[in-house]
């Protein structure tokens, strides 16, 4: 008798794993456990409900994820056209916003433009003014996907979170332990918003929306400071865009006034995303937001 007959014979625990062994591989084989959302995503396949924010202002690119087929041209716009808001509201404080919270900078802002996301998973995107003695001294764009709509977050922070030439940022480093759809950064920089040379660093619809406020005698700033947030989890993400006016010579050495400020600003964005902030309530510890 061969040993493996013999082995067989005198040892009963042996054949007991080995028929486990052979039955468990033919099962796998058979039915193939799923594989989680996030290693579907990595592996080509998109999650269900997964979905990235849409470009923005410098021309961030869509931020997909990541596959090894090729992919069909991008549609001319991230958005469909953004709908006026016949009677815009005053809105100050806290506002709802895709399930999240958006806080306001201080001041009487309007919400006078709104849009769809485009893409599989609907998603929405408000646009806020504040206008003060016929000046342009805010814009807020926020974006998200709807409610309900089961979206899941990114697999890699875009592009954005890494510009080098700002006047700050934040980008925390992420453990290897943590959840690959949960991110956050945030980018202060400047931005030229007038005359036709310049406005192909502001995206098409928020050039639209500025002509329509220029047209109706308000002073838009040649140069503006523009906070770029973004937090994104496995419930899904909010990019938020915040334009203030500028200086022209704005440097890395901006004056500290204006940057604790912004550190207060993303710290109330990332509390509003947690949905952690007083609906409603004036956000004065803000304070007054500072220009240079």
């Amino acid at each position: 008798m061969s040993a493996a007959g013999r082995l067989w014979r005198n040892a009963p625990a042996w054949r007991v794993w080995l028929v486990v062994a052979l039955c468990s591989t033919g099962l796998a084989a058979m039915f193939p456990p799923a594989a989680p959302q996030w290693l579907a995503h990595r592996a080509g396949t998109a999650a269900p409900g997964a979905v990235a924010p849409s470009p923005g202002i410098f021309g961030a690119p869509h931020l997909a994820a990541a596959h090894f087929s090729p992919q069909p041209d991008a549609p001319p716009s991230q958005y469909s056209l953004y709908q006026p808001v016949a009677n815009p509201q005053d809105l100050t404080g806290v506002i709802p916003f895709a399930g999240r919270q958006i806080p306001l900078p201080q001041g009487n802002w309007k919400n006078v433009a709104l849009a769809q996301l485009r893409g599989e998973v609907p998603g929405q995107a408000e646009l806020l003014f504040r206008v003060e003695n016929g000046q342009l001294t805010g814009v807020l764009r926020a974006e998200a996907p709807s409610p309900g709509s089961g979206a899941a977050g990114v697999l890699a922070r875009p592009d954005f979170c890494f510009f080098t030439e700002t006047i700050m940022r934040d980008t925390p480093p992420e453990p290897a332990t943590q959840n690959p759809m949960v991110h956050e950064c945030w980018v202060l920089t400047e931005s030229t918003m007038t005359g036709a040379a310049n406005r192909d660093k502001v995206d098409e619809e928020l050039h639209k929306a500025l002509d329509r406020l220029e047209k109706n005698n308000v002073s838009v700033p040649e140069h503006m400071l523009a906070l770029l947030y973004l937090r994104s989890s496995e419930t899904g993400w909010v990019r938020t865009l915040l334009l203030l006016p500028a200086q022209r010579d704005v440097t890395a050495l901006a004056s500290r006034q204006i940057q604790a400020w912004v550190k207060r600003y993303a710290a109330a964005l990332h509390q509003g995303f947690d949905g952690r902030l007083a609906a409603g309530a004036s956000y004065t510890a803000l304070g007054r937001d500072p220009t240079l």
